[in-house]
């Protein structure tokens, strides 16, 4: 895992990460055409990009786990 090998840093609570701002639909078509994105997470926008790459099979494997919005 990337951030095992780039020394995370941490107060013993929590893990400091890092957070770029990147156009929904642009991370989406770099997954989509099965390029490396330069993240390990990706807060899609809608169910419609993830729906989009997981059923093309050539694309980069993503994981959904659920909505992280609270209301």
């Amino acid at each position: 895992m990337q951030a095992e090998d780039t020394g995370p840093t941490s107060d013993g609570q929590c893990l400091a990460v890092t957070v770029a701002a990147r156009e929904p639909s642009e991370v989406a078509d770099t997954l989509a055409a099965s390029r490396t994105p330069d993240a390990q997470v990706w807060g899609a926008d809608s169910d419609l990009g993830v729906q989009r790459i997981t059923a093309n099979r050539e694309a980069t494997r993503v994981t959904a786990t659920g909505n992280v919005a609270r209301g």
